[in-house]
């Protein structure tokens, strides 16, 4: 008889939480912050996030299914929220490799830091 795996959407809900918390707390060094965010636990864990600075935001689309993380870019900020997403690059992000779309953000922007 084959063992079930279990799965609790509760863990996994507080896991990616405090991972995105940490995300902000680390972003907030920096002088960026995360604006909005979208989780889907039941769409393989995939999830969105809008993060930068108030004149130029950044777009983090993750496909769970297929660890694939999309950015778009936008300066186009109008009331408060970007109006024109321009896709800038896309990468596939596989966990077997040890790649992790989170831990991405973080190093993405602080690359960016000074700029």
């Amino acid at each position: 008889m084959r063992a079930s795996q279990k799965f609790d959407d509760a863990d996994s809900a507080i896991e990616h939480l405090n991972r995105v918390g940490s995300l902000a707390e680390s972003l907030k060094k920096i002088g960026a912050a995360i604006y909005e965010h979208h989780w889907d636990c039941l769409c393989f864990g995939s999830w969105t996030i809008t993060a930068g600075r108030r004149k130029e935001c950044f777009e983090f689309s993750w496909d769970g299914r297929d660890f694939f993380l999309s950015i778009s870019h936008s300066s186009d900020i109008s009331g408060g929220r970007p109006q024109t997403w321009r896709p800038q690059e896309s990468h596939k992000l596989s966990p077997d490799d040890g790649k992790d779309p989170l831990a991405f953000i973080d190093e993405f922007f602080q690359k960016r830091k000074t700029a």
